[in-house]
């Protein structure tokens, strides 16, 4: 392949013999195939411009062959060519030179090359010589090449006096045109280059920096926008504007009740609306780049109910979204992997959060650590819950000035009140109580608005409202500041749009009991207007308290269970379940009639009235059971799945059990149900204590029986001797 260097080498030689003396066209023949050839290989180097140059001196030379001038005029014509030689060859060789420092199959060296035409400088130069002046200067030179002598030999000879006067303008004109052409000078010490091959070195260097960090395993859910949160985001414009105004004057120093508080505690009931201002000022904070990192503790989600991912998580999102902290996180973390991923809170906390934000500058602008419902770190709570939160507030105290720590929970409990009240602690801590007069009176006008926005989404409802407008003040007063009971009461009244008056009639009447909240109250009449006694037939209050079972127990992790996902697991149909789900649309996020759509409960606090003392039978549910089922209906999909012939889960199970918060994708070949069932077997045996065996063999012969054995695999087992191999292996493994 005939190469750039060979064209320039080419050129060089002609030039050179042209101002040795040698005839004019015998030269020019030979700068001219030199031209030719550079032309056809001026992309062998990845520098824009050089087709063009190449293409317009060609057209010059050419038209120069045919005229008679005079050696001198020839001469100073050389010269400019010459320097723009010089300028071609500089590029060239500076950009073979650092091209060879790289072999040919090396990625780097195919970045540089597809990356140098597209780099700044050279692309505003390119775009310069693909337009006027530029181009124009070497295509005027062109045209004056036209007017050069032709036709026969006594022409050109009776013109040669003309073109020797072309020639010199064409010198000229030549040298203008080269002097435009500095762009090339950019690239004689390589700056473009250089600076490309900088980048490269930064993309791999962060490339190697994010292995790093996702070998701490963060929690991938922990975040404010991980889809297990999607609940606590419905923040509704202009509300809670007192609270937010007191949130970020802390944060900025503007306020000198809050000015040294490094830690503000948040606090307040259910269902009042905590996660969702801690989602909208985490929103906020990441789009003024303010937000350091945000953990949603979350009550019964695996990892996220616990101390064990926090510190690691933190560290990751703050490297993410704090560049400066980066380097000196990545740094720790590779000399805290040295000792293993899962190491004592103790040692997570000192290497890779302790450390790293001893070198902050105290310069540095705030930035703040959100820490949303830690009355939902259930695990190990007395013991764990104090030792994290005496880490946390001694980072805030001790590590950065510019550090701020937002922590939302219910009323804390004893053990969290000891930590705050600590004498170290004391003078840093501000608690904020969102029942105080100064919130509460805008929680009022928030709660109203939102039963306003509710009721208008509808035409029917927005009619229906205006005849009574008395509607909104009742429920506004009902709710009594609490907005889960505003949103809970508003569903039940929409999701019957022919008995509004008659809803909102029964809401009006309900009594609460001394012991019960009105939320607990409004929860057992959704329930109870669900499911009428006069309907409980045994088989359907059978499925009812299955469903209600699933809703309170089963883990949201991975995108949420599905009527689909659910019959795979556990063998209810799909029929069966949706019909139980569409009459619980007032407490459970689920879309009517749709097998493969998610379902989740409103919010948390359904979920714990389900399992409290409140909840009446047949509504009440026993979690020990529901754990014990589950674990037995997980067991069993594992059964089956081990019995495939030529089935290994290997390494991908094993990931899938290391990160357990990420359900399968495209490159994992299991579906959901296997994965869950992986995922979170050991949990639900440990939350059920005892599990008869005989339940496994009675869980398994069930699911064959409502379905053939092919119907729970990822691909077909034909026969029944098939499948009565595999139940026999099952009753052999747990025998009664």
């Amino acid at each position: 392949m005939y190469h750039i260097r060979d064209g320039l080498d080419h050129l060089r030689r002609g030039l050179r013999r042209l101002g040795d003396g040698e005839t004019t066209d015998g030269v020019l023949v030979v700068t001219l195939e030199a031209l030719s050839g550079a032309q056809k290989a001026a992309d062998s180097i990845p520098v824009p411009g050089l087709d063009i140059i190449f293409e317009l001196l060609h057209d010059i030379l050419e038209k120069a062959q045919t005229s008679r001038a005079n050696r001198k005029a020839l001469r100073e014509l050389r010269e400019e060519l010459s320097k723009l030689y010089t300028h071609l060859d500089n590029v060239k060789g500076s950009v073979d030179t650092r091209l060879q420092q790289y072999s040919l199959a090396s990625l780097e060296r195919k970045e540089l090359t597809e990356g140098l035409p597209r780099a700044q400088p050279l692309m505003s130069r390119v775009e310069l010589l693909q337009r006027q002046p530029q181009r124009r200067d070497l295509r005027k030179i062109c045209n004056q090449a036209d007017k050069l002598g032709h036709g026969s030999w006594f022409s050109r000879w009776f013109f040669s006096e003309a073109d020797d006067k072309l020639l010199k303008e064409m010198k000229v004109r030549m040298s203008e045109a080269c002097n435009r052409f500095q762009y090339v000078r950019s690239l004689e010490h390589a700056t473009v280059f250089m600076s490309l091959t900088g980048t490269y070195r930064r993309k791999r260097a962060e490339q190697a920096d994010a292995r790093v960090l996702e070998q701490l395993s963060p929690g991938l859910d922990a975040s404010f926008r991980a889809a297990i949160n999607e609940m606590k985001s419905h923040y509704l414009k202009d509300t809670r504007k007192e609270l937010f105004e007191d949130l970020h004057a802390w944060i900025d120093g503007r306020t000198d009740q809050l000015r040294n508080k490094r830690v503000v505690f948040l606090r307040g009931e259910a269902g009042i609306g905590k996660s969702t201002v801690a989602t909208e000022l985490c929103r906020r904070l990441q789009d003024t780049n303010v937000l350091g990192a945000s953990f949603f503790f979350t009550r019964g989600a695996q990892k996220l109910d616990s101390t064990e991912l926090f510190f690691p998580t933190i560290a990751v999102q703050l490297a993410t979204l704090q560049p400066s902290l980066r380097p000196h996180i990545v740094a720790a973390a590779r000399k805290y992997l040295q000792a293993g991923k899962v190491q004592r809170m103790q040692f997570a906390y000192e290497e890779l959060l302790q450390k790293p934000l001893s070198t902050v500058s105290k310069n540095h602008p705030p930035f703040v650590i959100v820490v949303d419902a830690l009355d939902e770190c259930t695990q190990q709570a007395a013991k764990l819950v104090p030792e994290f939160l005496q880490y946390l507030l001694t980072c805030a105290t001790s590590c950065s000035t510019s550090l701020r720590i937002l922590i939302l929970s219910r009323p804390e409990m004893h053990y969290v009140r000891e930590v705050l009240d600590a004498p170290e602690f004391r003078n840093s801590v501000k608690t904020l109580v969102l029942s105080s007069p100064r919130y509460a009176a805008s929680a009022h006008g928030d709660i109203r608005a939102l039963i306003v926005k509710k009721l208008n989404d509808h035409e029917w409802s927005k009619k229906w409202s205006v005849g009574r407008p008395e509607v909104v003040k009742q429920l506004t007063d009902r709710s009594n500041g609490v907005f889960i009971y505003a949103e809970t009461a508003t569903n039940f009244l929409l999701n019957e749009p022919n008995n509004l008056d008659e809803r909102l009639d029964l809401i009006l009447s309900i009594e609460t009991p001394i012991g019960f909240s009105n939320l607990d109250m409004l929860y057992l009449t959704v329930l109870e207007t669900a499911f009428p006694k006069k309907d409980r037939y045994p088989p359907e209050e059978k499925r009812m308290r299955q469903v209600l079972g699933y809703i309170a127990c089963l883990r949201e992790q991975g995108g949420g269970f599905t009527p689909r996902t659910l019959e795979y697991l556990t063998g209810m149909s799909v029929e069966h379940s949706m019909s139980i789900l569409n009459k619980l649309r007032s407490v459970v996020h689920f879309e009517f009639n749709n097998p493969d759509a998610r379902f989740r409960v409103v919010h948390l606090t359904f979920r714990e009235f389900l399992l409290s003392q409140s909840s009446p039978d047949p509504f009440h549910v026993t979690l020990t059971a529901v754990h014990g089922q589950l674990a037995v209906h997980c067991m069993t999909i594992l059964l089956i799945y081990a019995k495939l012939p030529g089935w290994n889960p290997g390494p991908e199970l094993q990931a899938c059990q290391e990160s357990s918060q990420r359900a399968p994708g495209k490159d994992r070949p299991f579906p959901f149900h296997v994965w869950y069932a992986v995922t979170h077997l050991e949990e639900h045996k440990r939350l059920a204590g005892t599990m008869p065996r005989e339940s496994i063999v009675e869980s398994f012969e069930t699911m064959i029986r409502l379905k053939p054995l092919e119907h729970w695999m990822s691909r077909p087992i034909h026969g029944e001797a098939a499948q009565g191999s595999v139940t026999a292996d099952v009753k052999r493994q747990h025998p009664l």
